[in-house]
């Protein structure tokens, strides 16, 4: 399977994107949903501070922070789960 590839493409496809309209919000949440899976915390922190700089109220907005949100607390809680073991 080559689920990493297609990730790693789609994510080729969004910088270029980003590269042509660096004020689109569209679709800002797929591309949060791959930072997500690659576990790419600088990378989806640095996206939901440009959104939040477009528009702190728009849904695709909404969506990445809450993703970045996610993606610390599982980090803190495996780092919390593996030192306590």
């Amino acid at each position: 399977m080559c689920f990493s590839a297609d990730v790693d493409a789609a994510l080729g496809s969004f910088k270029e994107l980003e590269a042509l309209d660096p004020f689109r919000l569209e679709n800002m949440d797929t591309l949060s949903n791959l930072l997500y899976v690659k576990e790419m915390r600088y990378e989806l922190a640095n996206l939901a501070h440009r959104l939040s700089d477009i528009d702190k109220y728009r849904v695709e907005t909404c969506c990445v922070i809450g993703g970045l949100a996610l993606l610390i607390v599982c980090q803190l809680y495996e780092h919390i789960t593996v030192d306590s073991l």
